[in-house]
């Protein structure tokens, strides 16, 4: 009997943690996804970084490709020559670095190195 107890009770916990991961409660929106490029100028000004981006995919070979030019929230990942993806969501304008791989040292992941 308190094998079975013990097995109900492991298919429940199971049941209900993969329940919970499965919703976002916070009700926050994710970001839409727009389009990739590579950063061709940036600019530091007051309220954050000016940036030019090349809407090519992050495929340098493309001859011809349209230039955007925007401002984000001042990032350090965010250099002239990174591939990077534009998406929006209720808060703006996202730029992420996708260029840049994590790494897999846990001092670099610390935040202290």
């Amino acid at each position: 009997m308190k094998k079975i107890m013990l097995a109900f009770t492991v298919l429940l916990t199971l049941g209900l943690t993969a329940c919970s991961s499965n919703g976002s409660d916070d009700g926050s929106e994710e970001a839409t996804y727009r389009y990739r490029g590579e950063v061709v100028f940036s600019s530091y000004t007051t309220d954050g970084l000016k940036l030019t981006i090349r809407k090519n995919d992050c495929d340098a070979s493309q001859e011809t490709s349209d230039v955007v030019i925007l401002r984000s929230a001042y990032d350090s990942n965010i250099v002239v020559g990174a591939c990077v993806q534009v998406s929006t969501s209720d808060e703006g304008t996202i730029v992420t670095n996708i260029s840049r791989s994590k790494s897999r040292s846990s001092l670099s992941r610390t935040g202290e190195y």
